[in-house]
């Protein structure tokens, strides 16, 4: 915003401090209130955006450092007591919990603060997808595909969302649309490892052998260590064999 060749966005907190601190000694005439009341009004607002700010990445980091530790219930306490003392941060606090009962395999108390999320912001996508990975371990396939659509919506290019999509899919026996939305996962995230597995792996149900195995080398030219495309590939070329055999026993007849 430009106010008479001032650019507000370019001012910092420390700046804003300085201006509502100078305020406060300024005797304005009438001719100036509107202006006053204008700068009254901006340094509140972004004063209230800087604490905002700041607590929620007090919050965030705290989370993450307990979580890192395993203290999953120590997490839980303080982001309940965030959401006694500030409700403005109620959305990040309910989305951590949930996270972190989740973690803990604790699928129906997680979902219990999804939907307040959601209740607060219908169209989060990271609490859609959250929600939907939650029903998915339930094995609730249709209402976790709900979520993950939900979310795609919101978050469009959201290689989670496809993922979770792919995996509804996948195990609905639908393998050829597992396959097309776990590409578009691929397609935003190249070098995602899980996708060019779970690619393999759709494939692999559909007979597509050497597909698969090209599928599955280029997960462990990635990562040499990924234990699932390693079985995959092993699991592909077993089947590559049987078939050869099959083959070889049908023309020696």
């Amino acid at each position: 915003m430009n106010v008479q060749g001032v650019s507000w966005e370019r001012l910092d907190a420390s700046q804003l401090a300085q201006l509502e601190e100078r305020s406060k000694e300024l005797v304005l005439t009438d001719d100036y209130a509107p202006v006053e009341n204008f700068l009254t009004s901006v340094v509140r607002q972004r004063g209230d955006w800087f604490n905002r700010h700041r607590l929620s990445q007090k919050l965030t980091l705290k989370t993450i450092h307990l979580m890192e530790l395993g203290r999953f219930e120590e997490a839980i306490v303080y982001n309940r007591k965030f959401l006694e003392r500030d409700s403005v941060l109620a959305q990040e606090a309910h989305y951590n919990i949930a996270k972190l009962l989740a973690k803990q395999g604790k699928l129906d108390e997680a979902m219990v603060e999804y939907r307040e999320v959601l209740r607060l912001n219908p169209t989060s996508a990271l609490s859609h997808i959250g929600f939907g990975h939650a029903l998915f371990r339930r094995g609730r396939l249709d209402e976790a595909g709900e979520h993950y659509e939900e979310a795609l919506r919101a978050a469009p290019d959201s290689v989670e969302a496809h993922a979770g999509m792919g995996s509804v899919f996948f195990q609905k026996g639908q393998f050829g649309r597992a396959i097309r939305s776990y590409r578009e996962a691929l397609r935003l995230d190249p070098q995602n490892v899980m996708m060019h597995n779970n690619v393999g792996s759709a494939l692999m149900q559909q007979g597509n052998l050497q597909e698969a195995i090209e599928h599955f080398k280029k997960a462990l030219s990635i990562d040499p260590t990924f234990v699932l495309a390693q079985q995959g590939m092993e699991m592909a070329r077993e089947l590559q064999r049987r078939e050869t055999r099959e083959r070889e026993a049908e023309s020696a007849r």
